[in-house]
């Protein structure tokens, strides 16, 4: 099967996009413009430098594929334990299943991101 998204092209030629605590911000309204392309926002909820409201703002704005995973009680960028194994979990099965075209990779996805307590996954796949 082809991957749907390879011809896609978003902002800067991206053709798909994980951002960590709130770094893909949109403040011109201009990056989720244009085809769509997979996104990924990763943010730890007890973020003191970029709230994770600044990741949920730019999932609500992407459209489809789109992820968040909320890290609960990670603070900004280096989650260390225990959300960093989720965290690259999450990495690989997004980029397995946008870069690879494993459609399991989004039944490991939802695995990988919702471990009770820890991490949380919102979602819109295509």
């Amino acid at each position: 099967m082809a991957d749907s998204t390879s011809g896609l092209r978003g902002p800067l030629g991206a053709r798909r996009v994980i951002g960590l605590a709130g770094e893909v911000l949109d403040s011109d309204g201009k990056f989720f413009t244009g085809p769509s392309v997979p996104v990924m926002f990763i943010h730890g909820t007890a973020d003191p430098v970029a709230p994770i409201e600044h990741s949920a703002q730019e999932d609500a704005k992407a459209p489809a594929p789109k992820f968040l995973v909320s890290l609960v009680g990670a603070e900004h960028v280096q989650f260390g334990p225990p959300w960093e194994p989720i965290a690259a979990r999450a990495t690989i099965d997004f980029f397995e299943r946008y870069l690879e075209d494993d459609e399991g990779a989004l039944r490991r996805l939802q695995t990988d991101a919702n471990v009770a307590g820890v991490a949380g996954l919102q979602q819109a796949p295509t």
